[in-house]
């Protein structure tokens, strides 16, 4: 809990700092807490303390500002309403995906014809395979 020293190691401010919902320590936290105790007592600390909570503020504006400016306020709107029409269906059941169905009847019942007609055509359909007669000389 305390560094080297007679102060508040950095995770302990910050363990406070969470710990007390950014309201003053002490008034959310147990007041017989030594981190308390030590913070109400030490000018260092709370300096420290102060310093944490403004370096946790600026980064939270900076974050915050640099997000809107990637996010239109167009784009924020449109993004909300497809949430919410994805919140709209969600007792309801999924919709069923139909494939097309304009298949000729007869087309595909023999899938292995095309193949081999193809390899046929290409020369490589090697299937049995009779090797060529010896000429007779």
């Amino acid at each position: 809990m305390f560094a080297r020293g007679p102060h508040l190691a950095q995770d302990a401010l910050i363990d406070l700092w969470i710990a007390t919902g950014r309201q003053q320590p002490g008034t959310t936290e147990d007041p017989r807490d030594p981190r308390v105790v030590h913070l109400s007592a030490c000018a260092e600390c709370v300096r420290r303390y102060v310093a944490l909570d403004t370096l946790i503020d600026t980064t939270t504006a900076e974050i915050e500002a640099e997000s809107d400016g990637l996010f239109s306020p167009a784009r924020l709107a449109r993004q909300r309403a497809t949430v919410a029409r994805r919140l709209e269906g969600l007792g309801e059941p999924a919709p069923l995906l139909r494939f097309p169905a304009n298949r000729r009847p007869g087309a595909h019942d023999r899938p292995g014809r095309r193949w081999i007609a193809a390899a046929a055509a290409d020369g490589s359909a090697r299937w049995p395979t009779i090797p060529p007669p010896r000429p007779r000389w």
